[in-house]
């Protein structure tokens, strides 16, 4: 019996079966903070226009990301 390409792609693409991974505490494993780190500071002062339309300012982005 020859296979159907439709029934192939849709068991090729099906997720596979869930897993229930078992729930660790944070006071028991070391790599989870526990607490929350503190908020940057940011700033309150408004972006200015030149920070997304510079040619200079895209080309410092480029160069750093």
């Amino acid at each position: 019996m020859a296979s159907n390409p439709e029934d192939d792609l849709k068991n090729a693409s099906r997720t596979p079966p869930y897993k229930r991974v078992p729930r660790v505490a944070p006071e028991q494993s070391p790599m989870t903070p526990v607490e929350k780190a503190p908020d940057p500071a940011l700033g309150q002062e408004v972006v200015r226009k030149e920070r997304y339309t510079s040619p200079e300012f895209m080309q410092l982005e480029w160069e750093r990301v």
